[in-house]
């Protein structure tokens, strides 16, 4: 099982610019750069420093920012000849 954000958090991280700042700070990305991130719920936003500049703005446990989830069942892709082709080991 992965982790990520739950989705009322993600809510809140993009109402809140003063939130986003301080996680763009924290990773060391451009302000600009964080609305991507946000929207694909990116894996690096559950790093334990950016947890814990979540949890210290939103006044929340760390446990109760994120939600496990199944991933990808795919294996890995190669291109070949301008098509993908999935890769099963």
């Amino acid at each position: 099982m992965r982790l990520r954000l739950k989705k009322e958090i993600l809510t809140k991280i993009e109402e809140s610019g003063t939130i986003v700042g301080s996680i763009a700070d924290v990773l060391g990305r451009h302000y600009t750069s964080m609305p991507y991130l946000l929207r694909k719920n990116h894996p690096t936003l559950i790093r334990k420093d950016v947890l814990m500049v979540i949890s210290k703005e939103l006044n929340l446990p760390e446990d109760d920012l994120t939600e496990s989830y199944a991933g990808k069942k795919n294996g890995k892709k190669s291109k070949a000849n301008g098509k993908v082709k999935t890769i099963t080991e």
